[in-house]
């Protein structure tokens, strides 16, 4: 699999960024450092209909990024089959392989003729994109603001077009295809029957929408990896913002397990943004298990499930700073992420809770 690469720089909050995107990616940083900005610029790049139709104005407002374009803005991603630029003088420029250009040239003529001509066949149209989609491989975006659903006081379909509208809606199609199926790293079953969502756990019955956050954070992710991860197509995108979000450590470690499960055996990628050290931890026990599981296969699978194994090359993992740039967190020495420096925080509680016993001490 060819290696991904995305270029920002001097776009809202991110001043300069040229990342590798492999097959497991995650971001990490303060608040207000862009990783959302770096989510959603994927989120669209990997996009069918911008694949299609590489429009300026409606990708960024499809994201509400239209505030963080300057006059020397860039972006740049390139994969094996198309690559995107932008300036803010050309906008943005798409330059596709010869298979892909061909299949999205006929999909355009077809378009354009949708009611013009007695031959114009809307079946032929979803079978291009089908084609299209095999080539270029199928994208999804969870949201940090994904709860959002489940609030029956906030109506998230509204009249503006924008993801968070797009996101409410492929769930409430989604749930309607995939209307049962287990979590089994949370011993919970859901449903969804005659309008209504369900969660079972042993003998406890409730509806989802009054269930616990974290079931919450979690229904969505699992339920859009049954959509968009099934086999037979090109590279995939799974992006999800904060994974962690409600969740207790242990049930951060299961759900790491199972997307890098489901994902390892596709031509798929994951990106995720992080607050998380659980995550980066898990991640690095996966890696960890890669490595000394060339040494003694059998004793490590029972300790990690070898589905879980992460090859060190396979995984990308940046921090975002408050300049604006991004900083490789990968220590190529030990093969693991450098989780100290998301949890530096831990450091500065502890000195401040030193100085205080000093002062308490001094007073005795």
């Amino acid at each position: 699999m060819k290696e991904e690469r995305l270029i920002i720089k001097n776009f809202g909050p991110i001043k300069s960024i040229d990342i590798p995107i492999r097959k497991i990616n995650v971001l990490i940083g303060d608040q207000g450092t862009g990783k959302s900005t770096v989510a959603k610029v994927l989120a669209f790049i990997k996009n069918i209909s911008f694949i299609i139709y590489p429009t300026t104005e409606n990708s960024f407002s499809f994201f509400f990024l239209d505030g963080y374009k300057k006059n020397d803005s860039e972006i740049f991603f390139e994969s094996a089959e198309y690559s995107v630029s932008y300036t803010s003088e050309n906008g943005f420029v798409v330059d596709y392989s010869e298979s892909l250009k061909k299949l999205i040239n006929v999909y355009r003529n077809e378009a354009n003729n949708i009611g013009k001509t007695p031959n114009s066949n809307q079946v032929l149209l979803h079978d291009i994109i089908n084609n299209i989609t095999k080539i270029t491989g199928l994208s999804s975006y969870i949201p940090t603001e994904r709860l959002r659903i489940f609030n029956s006081k906030t109506n998230v379909v509204n009249q503006s077009n924008n993801y968070l509208n797009t996101f409410h809606q492929d769930y409430s199609s989604y749930k309607n295809i995939y209307s049962n199926f287990d979590i089994p790293f949370l011993d919970l079953k859901y449903s969804h029957q005659n309008n209504k969502e369900l969660f079972k756990k042993g003998n406890l019955e409730l509806p989802v929408i009054e269930s616990a956050s974290g079931f919450q954070s979690i229904l969505p992710i699992i339920l859009f990896s049954k959509q968009y991860l099934p086999e037979g197509f090109g590279t995939g995108y799974f992006i999800v913002e904060e994974p962690e979000l409600s969740l207790f450590p242990k049930t951060q470690r299961d759900l790491i397990n199972y997307l890098v499960g489901k994902i390892y055996p596709l031509n798929d990628y994951m990106f995720f943004t992080t607050h998380s050290p659980y995550i980066l931890s898990s991640l690095n026990n996966l890696l960890y298990a890669f490595k000394v599981g060339q040494i003694n296969e059998e004793d490590t699978n029972r300790v990690v499930d070898k589905k879980h194994w992460v090859n060190p090359s396979d995984l990308s993992a940046y921090l975002l700073n408050e300049k604006g740039e991004a900083e490789d967190l990968m220590d190529l020495e030990l093969q693991q992420i450098a989780v100290e420096r998301i949890d530096e925080i831990s450091q500065t509680i502890n000195e401040e809770y030193d100085k205080l016993s000093d002062i308490k001490w001094a007073k005795k």
